[in-house]
């Protein structure tokens, strides 16, 4: 399983914050991933459904956040 923050989700807003928080950190910075990126640290595996999504669509709930109110993409594979 990975979940991993999106820099493709209002992007603007992203790209601030981790401009922000890169800025207060000594040592490794924090980088954001748009979706493809994100997909790409599958390759090789067995990609379960419903793929890279937003977290609050794997197992959709009445009353869920909007997909613009989680910015993270995530997604669950397994060795093929």
């Amino acid at each position: 399983m990975l979940a991993h923050p999106a820099s493709d989700i209002r992007a603007a807003n992203m790209a601030e914050m981790t401009r922000r928080v890169n800025q207060r950190m000594s040592g490794p910075q924090a980088t954001m991933r748009d979706r493809a990126a994100i997909t790409r640290f599958f390759d090789g595996l067995d990609l379960l459904e419903p793929g890279v999504v937003q977290p609050q669509r794997w197992r959709p709930e009445p009353g869920a956040l909007s997909p613009a109110q989680v910015t993270a993409w995530c997604g669950v594979a397994r060795k093929a």
